[in-house]
């Protein structure tokens, strides 16, 4: 089975039957979405191919993740199609539709770890402590660990008190979502 037929067979039927060919959903297909990436080599600049998309959607990507699972998209299905149970549903999405390397929930929060250190510097030692476990539990059972303030009731982040002690390492209640959201986004980006 290629990407083509993966796409046909799991993902748009979906799609269509959740609606998402209508607005407020509406989503384009085969749209272009970078100019492709500046490369500099000896001296020389040249740009890479375009990166295209089966299907586009301006709406945030956790909010598509969300909103397909709760339309009938089987994640745990389409990670054993692509035998890639450790997959992020973000990755294997990009996998079936841009042909985008696929990444485990690890490779993607090693990465962060290792790429946006100054995100992790920005806060104390207990605060950092936090995030790391946050990307731990993200590691072992997906994006539905970021849910504030049921995953800091939760081993081993109980361990550093209750969600207000908790909030208190990073500034407040509003500060600690302000970091959760911007960990996601991170943990997101391109």
């Amino acid at each position: 089975m290629n990407e083509a037929d993966t796409c046909r067979k799991f993902v748009l039927p979906k799609l269509l039957s959740a609606g998402w060919d209508a607005d407020p959903h509406s989503f384009t297909e085969q749209r272009t979405f970078t100019d492709g990436r500046i490369v500099v080599a000896g001296g020389r600049t040249f740009r890479r191919p375009q990166k295209r998309a089966d299907w586009a959607n301006p709406e945030k990507r956790s909010d598509i993740i969300a909103r397909l699972a709760e339309r009938g998209i089987d994640f745990g299905e389409l990670a054993a199609a692509a035998v890639q149970p450790g997959a992020d549903p973000l990755d294997l999405l990009c996998h079936v539709a841009f042909n985008a390397p696929l990444r485990t929930r690890r490779e993607r929060a090693d990465r962060l770890r290792r790429e946006k250190k100054d995100f992790f510097d920005r806060y104390g030692p207990e605060a950092r402590a936090i995030l790391n476990e946050l990307l731990d539990k993200y590691t072992d059972h997906g994006a539905a660990e970021f849910v504030i303030p049921d995953v800091l009731k939760l081993p081993p982040l109980s361990g550093h008190g209750n969600p207000m002690e908790i909030a208190s390492f990073f500034g407040g209640a509003e500060k600690l979502g302000e970091a959760v959201r911007q960990l996601q986004n991170l943990l997101y980006a391109a």
